[in-house]
């Protein structure tokens, strides 16, 4: 995204990474989102359930959380 790119300089570079990566999976989670239609078999539903739970396990460690919420 623009932000990240017009920011890369001022950021260290695991924490670029770590943006990337924040992007990357957050884009794969819009597309299943997306690609949703209303005559999508229960079949289909539960497998993109799943796949969006597994994408959100993918980037909650590359997530930011304070402190106060990780206690």
């Amino acid at each position: 995204p623009e932000w990240l790119q017009s920011h890369r300089e001022s950021l260290p570079p695991e924490q670029f990474e770590k943006y990337q990566e924040q992007h990357s999976v957050m884009c794969k989670i819009c597309e299943q989102f997306e690609a949703e239609t209303p005559t999508d078999s229960e079949t289909t539903q539960k497998a993109r359930f799943e796949m969006v739970l597994d994408l959100m396990q993918q980037v909650r460690p590359l997530a930011f959380c304070p402190l106060v919420l990780s206690t």
